[in-house]
């Protein structure tokens, strides 16, 4: 390692340790596992503050309490209250604690050596260019952003405005033509190294106080489910920026039921795949947010909508899935409604 590579490094883990970077995680169930990891990491990586918020968790956390002392506070939750009061909570404690930067991660994210920093760095670039309200920094998990991996631009890697749970006519030429061969996406060296995003996971999401602050905190209403992507959007929808840096890499210790799919298409992964309470808060979630903060044309968005309701019927008769199909239009009327909150009969648990 050359001394100009060595003295970057020893810049960027001093402005973490400068900006009081307060990482934000929430758990439930038994993930202690996974959570270790996480904090074994990011302690090495000399963050200021770890706060656990559990929703319910039947670990005993009060190990790490013992282990990194001060380091560590956990907040423990009566019941399983979905990720979105979750990080409300923690977000509103870092605050309360005097965080200056903010680190939303999931207990099962493990951020490889140097991302940190590296996001540390970026942001205060960023920061620099359109004030600390408005700068975010996004790290990169390649199973969940597939698209961005193998060099597909923003515009097409993300559904636009109005769009239906990510169908868009717009896009439906270039999803045939890339499953030609001569539409193959290119090799991920084709994707530059900084990229704006229109929303963001909480997974690798920094930004100062300041930004978390005039963001308010998650609506508990999404319970769990597109809840990052309405409170991250509200950054971008007033003018802030997030800026995902390729190179800051954070790798998923478990598999998501929908990043872990080898399906072909969406209808198939709603209709086949996961169980009935996940299903039905990520379908609803995301109509909620596509019909009431991401629309901005209102034919181009029923024109949309009819166009997924066919295919899904067509899908749902295909693979003889009828309960689930109604389990779908259930989820679909409630988010276009704006009916949130827990549905009766799907615990948390």
């Amino acid at each position: 390692m050359s001394n100009i590579e060595t003295d970057e490094e020893a810049h960027s883990l001093s402005m973490v340790e400068s900006h009081r970077l307060c990482v934000v995680t929430v758990t439930y169930a038994d993930r202690l596992n996974f959570l270790e990891q996480l904090v074994e990491r990011v302690t090495e990586d000399g963050v200021w503050k770890i706060i656990v918020v559990s929703n319910d968790s039947k670990a005993n956390l009060s190990n790490l309490v013992d282990r990194y002392g001060s380091v560590v506070s956990v907040i423990a939750l009566q019941r399983n209250t979905g990720s979105a009061h979750g990080f409300a909570v923690g977000i509103a404690a870092a605050l309360d604690a005097g965080a200056h930067s903010i680190l939303l991660l999931d207990d099962d994210n493990l951020p490889e050596e140097s991302t940190i920093a590296r996001l540390a760095t970026e942001l205060e670039t960023l920061v620099g260019e359109v004030g600390q309200d408005k700068a975010s920094v996004l790290a990169f998990r390649r199973d969940h952003q597939p698209d961005i991996a193998s060099g597909v631009s923003v515009l097409m890697a993300y559904p636009p405005q109005s769009s239906f749970l990510g169908l868009s006519v717009t896009q439906v030429p270039y999803k045939i033509w890339r499953r030609t061969r001569f539409g193959r996406p290119a090799s991920s060296h084709a994707s530059p190294r900084l990229i704006q995003v229109p929303y963001a996971p909480y997974s690798g999401f920094m930004a100062r106080a300041a930004a978390f602050a005039a963001l308010g905190f998650p609506k508990k209403e999404f319970v769990l489910y597109a809840d990052d992507t309405e409170y991250t959007w509200r950054l971008t929808n007033r003018g802030g920026i997030i800026r995902l840096v390729r190179d800051a890499i954070v790798i998923d210790l478990e598999k998501s039921w929908a990043s872990d799919s080898a399906r072909s298409n969406s209808f198939a992964r709603y209709l086949l795949e996961g169980s009935d309470f996940r299903v039905f808060y990520s379908v609803r979630n995301r109509v909620c947010f596509d019909r009431f903060y991401y629309r901005n044309n209102r034919v181009l968005y029923y024109l949309n909508k009819s166009l997924f309701l066919a295919a899904l019927w067509f899908f749902a008769k295909r693979y003889n899935r009828r309960d689930r199909h109604e389990l779908l239009k259930d989820a679909i009327k409630r988010g276009e409604l704006g009916i949130l909150g827990e549905r009766g009969g799907m615990s948390l648990a």
